[in-house]
């Protein structure tokens, strides 16, 4: 596993220990000797490292462009304590105060992704994605060092070079995150597919997949599908079997870092069957869709560019693509009529119409959530909703590619980038994301538009790409599909809630300050009554939440004397980029 966690004293006359079979923290001391702070442009792969500056006495963080490898960290009395998971900082001395806010984001789950630096902790933040941070002299500078270039487009001379351009940097991005421990996810959809397919084209590969025995469903029908084009070493997770992996989902239940982890049951369950089978990493596919694809915006462009026969040819084809799975989705002159509005009517009578939308539906977020009002007050939630709400473009009327550049910086991609590193580190595994190298990630925000979407069909260049490598039913797979990951959540919470638990004094005293008790009960007992899958989801959140606050109250005691116990002069350094 590549966790770093250390101190840096300011008292301290040395910083930084590198053991000799390192390789990866000497690469960056060595780019750090020859460019200084510029060296993070020079890294190519995922990283997160802290490195000490002894003659200069000064700090430099840094993380990878899209936030791959967390980072956190807490400067305060002369003293820098980092760890890639914020629950290694408490044994070093970092104080254990909950901060309010957060609790509150964890009961309106849209605000997980409210801001890149935040933690459930006072006085401990995370490095975002993308940025360096320098402590010297006592000061912080935190300054971004990467962001995508949406003004960058690439113009090839054909079809078949952009497919080979892409080609090309997929399958550098997938064989660099290649080890002979490493397996791939795959889930029978388009992104785990085709970085399967083409990793088995660079050694024998072993996947893992989850599956049921119904027949009806797609995903384990697709799974199939794939495994059957041969060359690969699969590992099956039946759902219908899924209790062999109980145990896994209780230790990661039992020791989870933060509260929005309840949902990463099938993650949990992937990680555990890999590392039991000797995997020490797992690719997948995790926002393939962010880096090739955002299929709908690109109409209103089209449509203020004047190019109304490609708009309503593009508005048949995200029909045709999305009907298959939801027969609800607008019909073309419908999804046109709506293009058309975000394109033509002017941006003030816009803005309001959408600031309106925006306040009822942050109401309705409050109303439906269990928050109780002082809190909401305290933490200004619906302030923060609407600061969520601003760091989305206004609209989709905006070019395409500078609507993708601000999606590939939201703080929401940092936010599950950080789950899946946790859930995966609950069982000994270090997850890989082929789709956000860094080299790819600009590839195709150049490329242009209709190589991205094309005919309504979302990721119209890995698509094609995938020609010869992937079948063909699942190459031109339409539409989104029912995926199996609220399956296992479903089950997980069927086997795992009670009513006595989600009532017990303990709880209800955990919950007390954060939650609306009497909104509370009513929910349990709805739940209780009917079983409807939405509020188990939001029973599951809330009843997680209050174990996490148990759980930290009681390990208040442990770390309490760990916390004066005298500390190493000396600090540790440890960084692991990956390529």
């Amino acid at each position: 596993m590549s966790a770093i966690r250390g101190a840096i004293d300011g008292a301290g006359p040395e910083g930084v220990e590198i053991a000799a079979d390192a390789p990866d923290p000497e690469q960056i001391l060595r780019a750090y000797l020859r460019w200084g702070d510029a060296c993070v442009d020079r890294l190519v792969g995922d990283f997160a490292f802290v490195l000490w500056d002894g003659p200069r006495r000064r700090i430099l963080a840094a993380r990878d462009p899209l936030g791959v490898k967390p980072l956190h960290y807490r400067c305060a009395g002369g003293r820098f304590l980092y760890a890639t998971f914020v629950s290694d900082l408490f044994p070093m001395g970092a104080p254990r105060i909950v901060d309010e806010r957060r609790v509150a984001d964890a009961l309106v789950p849209e605000l997980e992704g409210i801001d890149a630096e935040a933690t459930f902790f006072e006085g401990i933040r995370r490095l975002p994605p993308g940025h360096r941070l320098v402590v010297e002299d006592g000061r912080e500078k935190l300054e971004r060092w990467w962001s995508p270039d949406a003004s960058r487009e690439l113009r090839l001379k054909d079809d078949r070079e952009y497919v080979e351009a892409f080609l090309a940097a997929f399958r550098e991005a997938v064989s660099s995150r290649l080890d002979p421990d490493t397996f791939a996810m795959l889930s029978g959809g388009l992104d785990s597919s085709a970085i399967a397919g083409v990793a088995k084209s660079v050694r024998p590969l072993t996947t893992i997949s989850a599956v049921t025995r119904d027949p009806g469903c797609e995903e384990t029908a697709h799974v199939r599908r794939v495994l059957a084009t041969g060359g690969f070493d699969p590992i099956v997770v039946d759902r219908e079997g899924a209790s062999a992996h109980a145990a896994a989902i209780d230790r990661f239940l039992a020791h989870w870092a933060e509260p929005f982890d309840g949902a990463m049951i099938l993650p949990v369950v992937i990680y555990a069957a890999a590392r039991e089978h000797g995997a020490r990493s797992v690719l997948d596919g995790v926002d393939g869709d962010a880096v090739a694809s955002l299929e709908p915006d690109h109409v209103d462009a089209l449509l203020r560019r004047g190019l109304f026969a490609l708009a309503l040819r593009e508005a048949r084809g995200l029909t045709r693509f999305y009907r298959h799975a939801d027969p609800g989705f607008p019909s073309p002159a419908r999804l046109l009529a709506a293009s058309l509005r975000r394109a033509l009517v002017p941006a003030p009578a816009l803005s309001a119409v959408r600031r309106w939308r925006r306040a009822t539906r942050h109401r309705t977020s409050l109303e439906g959530s269990l928050v109780h009002p002082d809190l909401a007050r305290r933490a200004h939630v619906g302030e923060r909703l609407e600061a969520l709400a601003a760091r989305r473009p206004a609209g989709r009327s905006l070019d395409p590619r500078a609507r993708q550049a601000a999606e590939l910086t939201h703080p929401y991609l940092a936010a599950a980038l950080e789950r899946y590193a946790r859930a995966a580190a609950s069982q000994g595994i270090e997850a890989r994301h082929p789709f956000l190298d860094r080299r790819l990630v600009e590839l195709c925000l150049a490329f242009p538009w209709d190589q991205k979407v094309r005919d309504g069909w979302s990721k119209s260049i890995v698509r094609r790409a995938m020609e010869g490598i992937l079948p063909d039913s699942v190459r031109w797979r339409r539409g989104r599909w029912v995926r199996l990951g609220p399956a296992f959540l479903d089950d997980a919470i069927a086997t795992r809630f009670s009513r006595d638990e989600a009532l017990a004094a303990d709880t209800m005293s955990a919950l007390t300050p954060y939650v609306d008790l009497t909104a509370w009960r009513r929910l349990v007992d709805r739940f209780v009554a009917r079983r409807d899958p939405m509020e188990g989801a939001a029973i599951w959140q809330t009843l997680l939440l209050a174990r996490w606050l148990r759980a930290y109250d009681a390990r208040a005691h442990r770390l309490g004397a760990a916390a004066h116990s005298p500390r190493p002069e000396r600090a540790t350094m440890v960084a692991m980029p990956h390529d």
